[in-house]
């Protein structure tokens, strides 16, 4: 890593840095209201999440910060959290009685990745010193959505192809 990206990290003076931490307090909010939501029968789930989220919480400052800058870190949070959190989520709007719209969901989903350098919900880039740095490609179809690479396109396709036209149609009206 170059030095001034090794020194900005041990510092946590570049927006990066503070741009993780943000996300993973936010990861660490909704996954504390949905745990108090959680049902008895979903012990399994929230014994999994607790471990996850005190795994960071007990390091040092220092230590965090080095998970935190990881991408094997936030692969974990995508692989084992993240499914865990949707699944919390999914029981509390059950037990509520509540049945999501999920075309609406999706869009308003999109519609918070399109403010993103990467609209990838599962980009690990962490290239230079910055996000804010990263080229990104704006998707032809619809003219909203960002990506850092091709691949990333690619990854996201399955997902944004179902929203893209109406992102285009919302961009343009």
């Amino acid at each position: 890593m170059h030095e001034t990206c090794r020194l900005a990290v041990e510092t946590s003076s570049f927006p990066c840095m503070q741009e993780l931490r943000s996300l993973w307090d936010v990861v660490a909010v909704l996954a504390n209201v949905l745990l108090r939501q959680a049902a008895a029968g979903a012990a399994a789930d929230t014994a999994l999440v607790r471990r996850l989220l005190d795994r960071l919480q007990q390091l040092p400052a220092t230590k965090q910060r080095q998970q935190l800058s990881s991408p094997g870190f936030w692969q974990m949070a995508t692989e084992e959290l993240l499914p865990q959190l949707e699944a919390l989520a999914s029981a509390a709007v059950a037990a509520l009685g509540l049945r999501p719209d999920e075309s609406v969901s999706q869009l308003h989903v999109a519609r918070a990745l399109a403010t993103r350098v990467c609209a990838n919900p599962g980009c690990l880039n962490l290239r230079g010193c910055s996000e804010g740095r990263l080229r990104s490609r704006r998707c032809s179809g619809c003219g909203v959505a960002r990506y850092c690479s091709r691949e990333c396109q690619a990854e996201d396709f399955a997902s944004h192809g179902e929203v893209c036209q109406q992102l285009g149609a919302e961009a343009t009206t």
